[in-house]
């Protein structure tokens, strides 16, 4: 019998039981999708750049940030502070941020740049910065925990330089945010089978 995460088995008529999980899969999938895209925008991903340190990164995208009134002045000088600056995770990733600030709506700026460049010690070839509301902190932990899941264990890095745009990383990242809930909370019984 075939087998997908993107099947879900019924019976010739739903039952309660059956719309309810279709209910839910849509809510979640849906729910996952729009709370994903709050926090990334089309309009703060770029690709194909090419800078040759970290300091011009980083100006360029506070000043993207800046210029879509999404960060003030104070917010960039103090990514530019400490820590913040030397926040490569490995696998090529590097996720700069303020120390403090209070953006008036969140976002993640997104950089893949044509080719990796040293950051503090690690080679870096795709950043994030990030600018999070003070109200959106807790939604953006459990994604920053996937985030990290996805670009350091699950091959995220390389589907993001193979496909490079803003559309691929919404669905592949949706994909991954996703995925063991099917496992978990759909396993419905087939036609003339039982549960």
């Amino acid at each position: 019998q075939f087998q997908s995460d993107r099947i879900i088995p019924i019976h010739h008529l739903l039952d309660n039981q059956e719309l309810q999980q279709l209910e839910q899969r849509f809510y979640l999938i849906y729910g996952i999708q729009g709370e994903i895209t709050s926090f990334f925008k089309a309009d703060c991903f770029y690709t194909d750049r090419h800078f040759d340190d970290r300091q011009s990164i980083l100006n360029f995208l506070t000043d993207q940030l800046k210029e879509k009134g999404l960060m003030n002045e104070a917010e960039k000088a103090s990514v530019f502070e400490g820590k913040s600056i030397a926040d490569e995770i490995g696998n090529l990733v590097a996720i700069p941020h303020p120390i403090y600030g209070d953006p008036p709506e969140s976002r993640i700026a997104i950089l893949i740049l044509d080719k990796p460049i040293v950051w503090e010690k690690e080679r870096v070839q795709l950043v994030f910065l990030l600018s999070i509301a003070k109200d959106q902190i807790a939604s953006w932990q459990s994604i920053f925990l996937k985030l990290f899941t996805y670009l350091v264990k699950n091959d995220g890095v390389k589907e993001m330089l193979r496909e490079p745009n803003y559309a691929a990383f919404i669905r592949n990242f949706t994909n991954q945010f996703i995925s063991n809930l099917y496992e978990s909370l759909f396993l419905l019984p087939v036609i003339g089978g039982g549960a």
